[in-house]
């Protein structure tokens, strides 16, 4: 194949995408972030939020459909702000002070989350494989200490 049948294909550059969301500081994702462990039963709802960092200040905020109405906007405005206030970190002071914001789909990143059951479980098999380590070293050793003493 010669270099002219080669062609190559553009980057994705995703799409664009509306949001419902609050411009705050980027400390407040931390906090948001913190805030999950503690809020397990609300995971249908807040792994949706997206959150998009420029120039020192971040987007916190939900998607929302392509076709809206000032309806549907207010809709998810007031579910933004209700989840953010069950989450403990209230990024803003009313509905209405979110707003919409269009953002490049690769710009965008969820919310990140360790579930602290896998935690636990890895934890677990760590100490389980140390401690199958340091049982296999005791009998090795003991073996040794068994063995007659040639000279």
């Amino acid at each position: 194949m010669s270099d002219i049948d080669e062609v190559e294909e553009p980057e994705d550059l995703g799409v664009d995408v509306t949001l419902m969301a609050a411009w705050t500081d980027p400390a407040a994702i931390t906090l948001l972030e913190q805030a999950l462990p503690n809020t397990s039963h609300l995971k249908p709802l807040w792994e949706r939020i997206r959150v998009h960092i420029v120039d020192g200040r971040a987007c916190v905020g939900l998607p929302i459909a392509s076709k809206v109405n000032d309806e549907t906007c207010d809709n998810h405005a007031r579910h933004l702000y209700s989840l953010l206030n069950l989450l403990g970190v209230p990024l803003a002071t009313s509905p209405m002070a979110l707003i919409q914001v269009v953002v490049n789909s690769k710009q965008l990143r969820p919310l990140h989350y360790v579930d602290p059951r896998v935690e636990k479980e890895k934890e677990k098999a760590r100490l389980k494989a140390l401690a199958a380590e340091a049982a296999a070293a005791a009998a090795e050793a003991a073996a040794e200490a068994a063995a007659p003493i040639v000279s």
